[in-house]
């Protein structure tokens, strides 16, 4: 990739990130409902990034009640990596529900992302919000 190329997409993140605040301070008070963060993150993510034609798996179903996080089961998923933003908290292999609790400690608006991965194959991330 050349020097160009990192540049745009160094500010496409940008771009998310600052929409991500933007948002958190776009309602009454700063308080938005995870299904708007859940919206936001979702079509952002879709309209900043081009996933190539090489990813087979389905994307990840997600799900949060309370703070347990559980991921529908993809076909031929041998595991799962799950984010808080670029930070990996696990890869879950047997289960596919944890407690985001024993993960993220620090309060505020997360965006949690989850990528299915086989032996040759993997997902398109998926996120959802999720607020401690």
């Amino acid at each position: 990739m050349d020097k160009t190329t990192v540049g745009v997409y160094g500010w496409i993140i940008i771009a998310v990130l600052c929409m991500g605040v933007l948002l958190t301070f776009a309602s009454p008070f700063g308080k938005l409902t995870v299904a708007q963060v859940n919206y936001a993150v979702n079509d952002m993510i879709d309209s900043a990034f081009v996933v190539s034609e090489e990813v087979l798996l389905d994307t990840p179903e997600l799900s949060i009640e309370g703070s347990i996080l559980t991921i529908k089961e993809v076909e031929r998923a041998t595991s799962y990596k799950v984010y808080d933003g670029h930070t990996l908290l696990t890869t879950l292999t047997t289960e596919r529900s944890i407690d985001l609790n024993d993960y993220i400690t620090n309060t505020g608006i997360h965006v949690v992302k989850v990528i299915a991965i086989s032996d040759t194959e993997h997902s398109k991330m998926t996120a959802i919000g999720y607020r401690l």
